[in-house]
């Protein structure tokens, strides 16, 4: 491809310029915001846009496509123990991060960019850091994923576009509506136990202890436990 100069121009918006040019490209918008007025509270949030008809918000039309995320992280609790914690939810509509044009979702090599936020889910995740000391911590996390996965027939081939899969855009004959949390659901629980130890400077030891529940609609319900332990060299 040649240099698109429309994109030099300043006062334009870039998802104007990607209509232009054929959608040859995958323009974005997002506002985000962050608080941190009461001492030790941040609470932070951010809206994207990957497509939308404004005439059509509240309806669910496939075009609709953002993410909304509203968190917030604690350290009220200093004044009496060293502890933090975290808390988080995200909402992704349905086809959010694909495109009608194969290569054009955002993805690398046919991977989600930031995986678990996948389209067509909705994520909620909480966590708590203590600090025993100032060479050892811990921290104790949970997370939560629903996701409406893409209908498949018995050979394994799409049946229902539910716009589930970052790779699979809206085709011509998908329906129009596209539900969140439409088509096959999958639940996703993870426990996560990590142990940080650090001896001295730019050395740390580290634990981690995962436990994970998943269920479907079409899949009997499963547990997988894994541990790892490792050392870094931090430079």
């Amino acid at each position: 491809r040649a240099i698109d100069l429309d994109y030099l121009n300043p006062f334009a918006f870039y998802t104007s310029i990607q209509h232009s040019e054929q959608d040859r490209d995958n323009a974005m918008l997002f506002f985000d915001f962050k608080n941190n007025s009461v001492k030790g509270l941040k609470i932070f949030g951010m809206f994207l846009i990957d497509d939308m008809d404004f005439g059509k918000i509240g309806t669910s039309w496939y075009g609709n496509k953002t993410l909304f995320s509203l968190g917030l992280y604690s350290s009220l609790f200093n004044a009496f123990c060293p502890l933090d914690f975290s808390l988080q939810f995200i909402r992704v509509e349905p086809y959010t991060f694909t495109h009608r044009i194969r290569g054009n979702e955002y993805s690398n090599l046919g991977y989600n960019l930031i995986e678990p936020i996948i389209p067509n889910s909705q994520i909620f995740n909480a966590a708590v850091f203590y600090r025993f000391s100032s060479n050892l911590d811990i921290v104790l996390s949970y997370l939560n994923i629903v996701h409406g996965d893409n209908e498949k027939d018995p050979n394994g081939n799409l049946s229902v576009n539910h716009g589930g899969d970052i790779l699979i855009g809206h085709r011509p004959f998908d329906s129009i509506n596209a539900k969140f949390l439409g088509g096959n659901k999958h639940y996703l629980s993870s426990y996560n136990f990590n142990l940080f130890y650090q001896p001295t400077l730019n050395y740390r030891f580290n634990f981690t202890m995962n436990l994970k529940y998943n269920k479907s609609s079409y899949e009997p319900r499963n547990m997988e436990l894994q541990t790892n332990f490792g050392f870094d060299v931090i430079l």
